[in-house]
């Protein structure tokens, strides 16, 4: 497979085959993802925390590529990456996007059951 078709490749999946699991949506005032980008009301550029994991660097880098062309394109939502790294997602990654309001975005990467539980918890 050549490079391109690769980096096209991991562009795509990116998007299908993302977890997010940071964004919090309990009490009356949360918003959930699709509603803190789409709301009518906001008057700012909203700003999107993320901690990225994924299972290489070469699709880390991809990733963050497609979501800094993302960025650019679109002016409604600036994003802020507050973490990169590659490997599974863990307890930590969790707890850092539960304190930055952070959205978790993995690539092929699953999160420990710690993770997972803290997740639901929070």
């Amino acid at each position: 497979m050549s490079p391109v078709r690769a980096s096209s490749r991991y562009r795509q999946n990116a998007f299908a085959s993302r977890i997010c699991c940071g964004v919090r949506q309990s009490g009356s005032n949360s918003f959930g993802l699709p509603t803190r980008m789409h709301s009518p009301f906001a008057r700012e550029v909203a700003t999107l925390n993320l901690v990225v994991k994924a299972d290489s660097q070469g699709s880390l880098e991809a990733l963050t590529d497609a979501l800094r062309k993302l960025d650019q394109e679109h002016e409604e939502v600036r994003l802020s990456f507050v973490h990169r790294a590659v490997g599974g997602i863990t307890e930590s990654d969790v707890n850092l996007a539960a304190v930055s309001n952070a959205t978790v975005i993995g690539f092929n990467v699953r999160p420990d059951r710690n993770a997972a539980d803290v997740a639901v918890r929070k």
